[in-house]
């Protein structure tokens, strides 16, 4: 999953190249300073100013070689995470657009623009998160090992001992919180699904003078919410102490053999110190990679639900060599079709057979339920027939070209749509590039000109 994820990356690979090449500066200026705090403690036991200004002077071009590199390879990381985040939130979209209807009836809008907005703000972190302290940390992480067991292989030895159990810990910790963080998401949604719906139904709230009972739902989701939000919390704030008691029980070790090693006149003090300053330097590499951990245990479970949606394939399908209509009479004929939501369910249309003459207007009539509207659903094609053939001026609507079939219908919804803008582009959104003049006309047509 997680590979997938980085997969998006493959368009920059450029700008991560510049990226990494900061990122293993840094990584070199960490381990360097080792090097010069062992050299300025030994300038100091030789009382050679000469040498000691000389390396107090290297520090700080050091710790500027240190800011830039932070700077620049933080940036670049930002632009590519946030250039990736957006790629898969448009690629997210676009099959959002592609799937049927019956995937807009089988997730609720809430849920959707949860993982769309919420789960994929959720990997956007993740991946910053990762691509700022996951490359100079790690890089730092092993530098910092490689030069310290030069430095004194046996003091290296304990650390090593101990690194097992951070491991450990660590996956416990991410196993932990990606099982928590798929419940906080599903609270999400469910919190955005009562907003969007009470939002979008204010007027039947108000009519009903439901107000209250609205809150109260809101509420009740926002409370499960905060429980498994808290859960999270308190697995996140455990782990560092935990992890913080390991680290301080291997720099007690390592300063008692060192202490050890000194007094046998194994090891200098200078070397020492430096050793000292390695094993501090390995503190920020653990506990941030510890912490990126937990969160990418955590965003896995967005992106399991983002990907799941991207996986979905349409149930109505076109045909690779499907027909585009030059022109549309408007004979529809209803063959022997039967139609049904969900097999368990039962048919909703039950061998129907229609004949619509172009210019002939037909009413539908029958109780709620009936299936009015799937009727008219089969015409454009939002739902494919479970039975029979739904046929347009003799060719089955399922070897039509999707797109150009649908052009030559105009629907009326039930509920009544406008898109934000102006009522110019509302009128004109079924025809993109339409002129003034036919804008103005189809207001006309539908009797709106005096009141717009």
């Amino acid at each position: 999953m997680y590979f997938r994820v980085l997969s998006y990356i493959r368009p920059y690979r450029g700008k991560l190249m510049i990226a990494i090449f900061f990122a293993f500066l840094f990584s070199i200026s960490n381990i360097y300073f080792i090097a010069l705090v062992r050299d300025i403690s030994s300038a100091v036991g030789q009382k050679n100013m000469w040498l000691f200004n000389i390396f107090i002077f290297d520090t700080i071009c050091l710790y500027l070689v240190r800011l830039v590199s932070t700077y620049f390879q933080s940036y670049w990381m930002s632009f590519i995470s946030n250039r990736l985040t957006i790629d898969m939130r448009v690629e997210l979209y676009a099959h959002i657009q592609t799937l049927s209807m019956d995937f807009f009836e089988r997730y609720r809008l809430g849920d959707i623009m949860s993982r769309v907005l919420g789960d994929i703000s959720v990997i956007e972190n993740v991946i910053r998160q990762s691509f700022s302290q996951v490359l100079p940390q790690t890089m730092t992480l092993i530098g910092v090992l490689i030069y310290l067991t030069v430095l004194n292989w046996r003091l290296t030895l304990i650390t090593f001992v101990i690194l097992p159990f951070f491991i450990y810990l660590i996956q416990i910790f991410g196993d932990r919180i990606r099982r928590i963080s798929s419940k906080i998401q599903r609270k999400n949604a469910d919190v955005m699904s009562v907003l969007q719906e009470s939002i979008a139904a204010i007027r039947i709230v108000k009519a009903f003078s439901t107000e209250n009972h609205e809150l109260r739902r809101f509420v009740r989701e926002n409370e499960r919410n905060f429980k498994f939000a808290m859960k999270n919390v308190s697995i996140t704030a455990l782990q560092e102490p935990v992890i913080g008691f390991l680290q301080f029980l291997a720099i007690v070790l390592v300063l008692w053999y060192g202490g050890v090693q000194v007094v046998s006149g194994n090891m200098t003090v200078a070397n020492l110190i430096g050793y000292f300053t390695g094993i501090l330097l390995l503190i920020d590499p653990i506990l941030a990679l510890s912490k990126v951990y937990t969160m990418v245990s955590g965003a896995l479970a967005s992106a399991a639900r983002v990907f799941t949606i991207l996986d979905m394939v349409p149930t109505v399908r076109e045909k690779k060599n499907a027909k585009v209509l030059d022109r549309v009479e408007g004979r529809i004929e209803f063959q022997n079709v039967s139609f049904a939501y969900n097999e368990s369910d039962g048919k909703v249309l039950s061998h129907i057979n229609v004949l619509i003459k172009p210019g002939e207007t037909i009413a539908l009539v029958g109780p709620s339920g009936s299936g009015k509207t799937t009727f008219v659903n089969l015409i454009p094609r939002f739902y494919d027939v479970t039975e029979g053939e739904v046929v347009l001026d003799g060719n089955n609507v399922r070897d039509l070209n999707t797109f150009s079939y649908r052009s030559e219908i105009g629907i009326v919804p039930q509920e009544t749509i406008l898109f934000s803008g102006s009522i110019e582009s509302n009128i004109a959104y079924g025809k993109p590039g339409a002129t003034r003049q036919e804008i103005v006309a189809a207001a006309q047509f539908a009797n709106a000109e005096e009141f717009i």
